[in-house]
């Protein structure tokens, strides 16, 4: 499935995106989302992103806030304008977690071409982002395009 914009030729900030609030949940698997400002948005809750595709997004590909706890499974995050994951306030996503039995949160997740930080992290919250490709295996310039606690005292 692919949600895009409706107007063609699409360009990035064509539509406000797929939006999940407080106490919602859900799913997207083996979706395509593409041309939003904000691709995905999820706002105290915790929806599960597996195997899709997250691209072309204006502000970001997606943005967790309040207190969501979103899970995100073999997914694209590339292309994008602005940032590739923004996560603010309490929001504690899982962009891949290898310190659990359970496998099935293993990230896996690619983040390629974003014009923006790859991470943008400005919450008081450890997140995990293990197991991902991040178009280097330089550990230097993956912590150079992740802006987090190490880039501003306090986050």
């Amino acid at each position: 499935m692919t949600l895009t914009a409706a107007a063609q030729p699409a360009v990035p900030g064509s539509w406000e995106g797929v939006k999940w609030f407080a106490g919602s949940s859900g799913w997207l698997k083996y979706t395509i989302v593409e041309y939003a400002d904000i691709n995905v948005l999820t706002d105290s809750c915790r929806p599960w992103i597996i195997n899709s595709v997250l691209r072309h997004s204006k502000s970001a590909a997606l943005r967790c806030t309040g207190t969501a706890t979103t899970v995100v499974v073999g997914t694209r995050i590339v292309d994008n304008e602005g940032d590739g994951v923004q996560i603010v306030e309490q929001a504690r996503p899982n962009l891949g977690n290898l310190g659990t039995p359970r496998t099935t949160d293993d990230g896996g997740n690619t983040f390629v071409n974003n014009g923006g930080w790859w991470v943008y992290h400005r919450g008081p919250l450890n997140v995990r982002a293990q197991n991902n490709w991040w178009g280097t295996t330089s550990r230097a310039e993956i912590l150079r395009n992740i802006s987090d606690g190490r880039d501003v005292p306090g986050y």
